[in-house]
């Protein structure tokens, strides 16, 4: 797990979309794509459920970005 995936995460959530979350973090969407897709896959779990053109957190998504949000805060 790497902090730039975290940083994925909390801007997807904030801003809604992955294509903002893209231009928030100065990378391309296909990055944030990938780096939360790395991210689900290490943790076993869907983060999103992905329903054009909305994402939304899952349970189990929301619960590991509550974790994220205390993480970054301490950082």
């Amino acid at each position: 797990m790497e902090i730039r995936q975290l940083e994925a995460l909390a801007a997807v959530v904030t801003s809604g979309s992955v294509t903002a979350a893209g231009r928030m973090l100065d990378r391309s969407q296909p990055v944030v794509s990938r780096q939360i897709s790395d991210l689900e896959d290490e943790l076993g779990f869907s983060l999103f459920v992905r329903t054009r053109p909305t994402i939304t957190l899952t349970p189990q998504g929301a619960e590991f970005y509550q974790d994220v949000r205390r993480v970054m805060a301490d950082l």
